[in-house]
């Protein structure tokens, strides 16, 4: 644990230790030797935005979930997630009804055995909707890619953009 701290350390990441996605999502950037240049030029940032973007879709296996739509990501912090599903019609308060159904089919019923989070469900736009889960009191993160599935089974999602504002 101490080589991985000082490993991060070493990246410049900002790690939230009470957070174990953060610091598992750390290790994971370290051992497949990524690391964020300092170098201000334009092409050298979007080379590593795009291997962090890699990097997020292996660690949470969501480059192997055949969604059917776009996924972006911004910033892990490993503690809340703040989704935001563009569809291709104009959603209402059936659309998050089915929607929050499907999180619950596809991450179980919460419970006391089965916590996975807080999850919020709001209308944000016509045809966008704003999903948050906040980990802060579970190691659990079946959610992060449950909430993917259940967008996918919800249907007409275009494209997903987590933590990216």
């Amino acid at each position: 644990m101490l080589s991985a701290l000082i490993g991060l350390t070493v990246l410049g990441a900002n790690v939230n230790t009470s957070s174990n996605i953060s610091l598992r999502y750390y290790q994971y950037m370290a051992e497949s030797g990524f690391s964020k240049t300092t170098e201000s030029s334009e092409d050298s940032s979007q080379a590593d935005s795009i291997n962090e973007q890699d990097l997020y879709a292996q660690f949470f296996g969501i480059d192997k979930l055949n969604l059917g739509f776009e996924t972006k990501f911004g910033a892990l912090d490993g503690i809340c997630y703040s989704y935001f599903a563009e569809f291709s019609v104009k959603v209402d308060d059936n659309t998050v009804k089915t929607l929050k159904e499907e999180i619950t089919r596809k991450c179980g019923q919460l419970s006391e055995d089965n916590y996975y989070g807080e999850i919020t469900v709001d209308i944000a736009a016509d045809n966008v909707i704003r999903i948050d889960l906040d980990l802060s009191k579970t190691y659990e993160e079946k959610a992060v890619t449950g909430i993917l599935k259940a967008l996918k089974d919800t249907g007409n999602v275009t494209k997903v953009a987590i933590n990216d504002p």
